[in-house]
């Protein structure tokens, strides 16, 4: 027998007494339906299940969240024998969200709807020497930048969420007296003007690409792992049982303490390494197909063409793997050993092209840790940053979606 109480454990419900908490409940069950299934056109059977509603209060609901603009009328994909159902489609485009990244050389901001769908986006780099320009500012206009690409006007974001190169505290503020963290400092005051309703989140760029990594659905609910983002720098986000690990100072991840670590002694990202490891041996003459491709063009070889020639069988790039596989295995080694994680997840921009190195620090990795992680690649590409910081800001608005 259906009834309008939902198959909820009786704690979740306790304290629900009065008709109007009894509406506000079933309003956010089934708008907690349309948000796990945003682009999805479901009917009061669809709706039915999850909540325990009955047809007549599913369709009550739903005309009060249509009213609110949450939801509209949609027709259902499926055929059905007499009379069409009538359907009701999650309105992902009531609001827009921000998710920004501010790096070291480059600030990035894409526009997306509430299901998650990028509609916009915009880049500002930097020459390698520019640590002083402002990023506060420069964001601002990377913002407006990609509003504009969006077609979105600035009143339509209800939420922001920014990445940062730099640990956070839960004010989203870099600590002071570090070159590097002061120029990645960014305030809400920076780069909104007149949309001071924007709900703005300040967050850790390596712990948005682990919260990325666990929306993904590329490694099982609740695991424990780590994503060491290799950007310009390392820095690594911790997921302990499916939640994020800031620690008390919102440093949990970070390690500089690597650059002190024998056979790591260095903070820079893989694909850096790589370029500048291979350039010193070609300067010094080593025989490789790396020589024609590079021709002593930059200061680096970039990162993809010694990973193309390792895995064509290049000697000279073979080895250059090898010292990255050896070192980074070392790093993780550190990490795993104080979080004991299933998996390590090399994030960035490189990873579409680094299978050659995950392999080398697998291999590696079996002669140091009794019980090693799994070192994997993110799927994610160069955006895990922006799809972390998308995520948090739709959370954002979902958190206060009844109250908007």
């Amino acid at each position: 027998m259906s009834t309008d109480q939902p198959s909820t454990p009786v704690a979740h419900i306790r304290g629900v007494t009065s008709p109007q908490q009894m509406r506000t409940r079933n309003l956010r069950l089934l708008l907690d339906v349309f948000w796990s299934r945003p682009t999805e056109v479901l009917t009061s059977a669809d709706l039915m299940g999850p909540t325990g509603l009955t047809r007549t209060t599913v369709l009550e609901i739903c005309r009060d969240l249509e009213r609110r603009r949450w939801i509209m009328p949609a027709q259902p994909a499926r055929a059905t024998l007499g009379r069409q159902a009538l359907g009701f489609a999650f309105n992902h485009a009531r609001k827009h969200v921000v998710g920004a990244d501010v790096g070291h050389r480059s600030v990035r901001a894409v526009v997306a709807d509430l299901s998650g769908t990028i509609v916009g986006r915009a880049q500002r780099s930097y020459a390698n020497e520019d640590w002083d320009s402002p990023r506060g500012a420069d964001l601002g206009e990377t913002i407006n930048q990609a509003l504009e690409a969006a077609g979105v006007p600035a009143e339509g974001v209800a939420a922001a969420c920014v990445g940062v190169a730099a640990p956070v505290d839960a004010d989203g503020r870099p600590p002071e007296s570090n070159r590097l963290w002061d120029s990645v400092r960014v305030t809400a005051d920076d780069f909104l003007t007149d949309q001071r309703s924007w709900r703005v989140r300040i967050e850790n760029d390596a712990n948005l690409a682990a919260l990325a990594e666990r929306d993904s659905g590329d490694l099982p609910p609740g695991e424990t792992f780590i994503t060491l983002l290799s950007g310009e720098r390392l820095g690594s986000g911790i997921i302990i049982g499916g939640q994020l690990h800031r620690g008390d100072h919102g440093t949990a991840g970070e390690v500089d303490y690597l650059r002190r670590v024998t056979g790591v002694n260095d903070l820079t990202g893989i694909g850096r390494r790589a370029g500048t490891i291979a350039a010193s041996g070609l300067r010094e003459g080593r025989s490789s197909t790396l020589t024609s491709a590079w021709d002593g063009k930059g200061d680096v070889v970039p990162a993809e063409l010694v990973f193309q020639a390792a895995q064509a069988g290049d000697e000279f790039a073979g080895e250059v793997v090898d010292e990255l596989g050896e070192s980074f295995a070392i790093a993780i080694s550190t990490m795993s050993s104080f979080v004991d994680p299933s998996a390590v997840v090399l994030a960035g921009g490189i990873t579409p092209s680094s299978q050659p190195v995950v392999d080398s620090i697998n291999a590696h990795i079996q002669a140091i840790l009794p019980t090693p992680p799994a070192v994997v690649a993110s799927t994610l590409g160069r955006d895990g940053v922006l799809i972390g910081a998308v995520h948090e800001a739709i959370d954002a608005v979902r958190a206060q979606a009844l109250e908007d």
